[in-house]
């Protein structure tokens, strides 16, 4: 399904480098109409049936002109205006990528709950990342992962969950919206959740796709687990993933379950110590308990990754029913990017659905 989206603009020469950019880099997701006249562009909004229209602000737009389901913004010349004439602006000086999230979010807005697609992408793998070990270095392994399959050329997501954790610490990308915007989209049931999470996902320089953490931590706080489960379905069945790595506090509780359900893979980490060994064991027999309701079992689903190992004595031994993705040394003296880069190339990852 393309996008309908019409631009009134007073400079011609900017308008047919605005439209031959985005029809070079989104010709499969936009239909473009183009005009200098008010008249002929208001005339075209019904006829066409426009979805976007976007309007120079040296144009008063008459919103009553407008058809029901067209969303509508002013094109400005800084970012930091938020609103013109009343309406909603958008900076005309950006890069086309930030462009096109922000006319998918107006899209988002008027499109409506129905999905815009009819595709459920039975081949995207979901990876929860936890552990009821502290301290064991869960979500810079997390973030490895996602960052290992993007480098193998996988389209791959970041998905943080953790009630005071965030993507920025491992990654960094342009975009205006965040996590919280996200949680908005899911908690409001306004739009199109799809569309919404399109404009509103980042990419890092190396190819991974995530959200930009929440402006607060009670945004994520708010997220119940029925608003979690949707979003993550929304995520799969969007069909834009190979791998989804969700990295998220633990959680045993019989309300949280139902989140584990679409799981390839539960994955643990442990520093290979006596406590964190006892916390593992005792976990999973909580969990071979709570989960044998779910096909196939969660326990069956357990992975488990030994982080921070020093030398052949730094690894436990293995545990009765989990199975072990293998270990990984400790990196000393690093900035977590760069341990997280260092991470990347380990060879566990490829091991977690082995």
């Amino acid at each position: 399904m393309k996008v309908k989206l019409a631009i009134l603009h007073s400079d011609s020469a900017y308008l047919n480098r605005l439209t031959s950019v985005l029809e070079a880099n989104y010709k499969e997701k936009l239909a473009l109409y183009s005009f200098t006249d008010a008249a002929l562009a208001l005339s075209a909004l019904g006829k066409e049936k426009v979805d976007v229209f976007l309007a120079d602000d040296s144009f008063e737009i008459d919103l009553q002109q407008l058809p029901a389901k067209c969303a509508f913004a002013y094109f400005v010349d800084s970012p930091e205006i938020d609103t013109c004439n009343g309406s909603r602006a958008i900076c005309r000086f950006q890069r086309t990528e930030l462009l096109y999230k922000q006319i998918l979010g107006l899209f988002s807005d008027v499109v409506g709950r129905e999905s815009v697609r009819n595709i459920y992408s039975s081949g995207t793998k979901l990876l929860i990342f936890s552990s009821p070990c502290g301290g064991t270095g869960t979500s810079t392994l997390a973030a490895a992962c996602a960052l290992h399959f993007a480098t193998a050329g996988k389209r791959s997501l970041y998905l943080n969950f953790e009630r005071f954790g965030g993507a920025d610490a491992y990654f960094g990308g342009e975009g205006h919206a965040d996590m919280s915007d996200v949680i908005y989209a899911v908690k409001s049931g306004r739009g199109n959740l799809a569309v919404k999470l399109e404009s509103c996902v980042r990419q890092d320089s190396r190819g991974v796709s995530y959200f930009s953490s929440a402006k607060a931590a009670l945004d994520v706080m708010e997220l119940t687990v029925s608003e979690k489960v949707r979003l993550v379905s929304e995520l799969i069945s969007s069909g834009s993933y190979d791998y989804i790595v969700i990295d998220m506090d633990f959680d045993l509780s019989q309300s949280a379950l139902p989140l584990f359900q679409p799981a390839h893979a539960l994955v643990w980490i442990s520093d290979g110590v006596g406590v964190s060994n006892g916390k593992i064991m005792r976990a999973y027999e909580a969990l071979c308990v709570q989960g044998n309701g779910f096909s196939p079992a969660l326990a069956d689903r357990v992975c488990l990754i030994q982080n921070k190992c020093v030398g052949a004595e730094g690894a436990m031994g293995e545990i009765p029913g989990i199975r072990s993705a293998g270990t990984i040394a400790k990196i000393r003296h690093r900035m977590e990017e760069q341990i997280t880069a260092s991470l990347a190339g380990s060879e566990v990852f490829d091991k977690i659905l082995a």
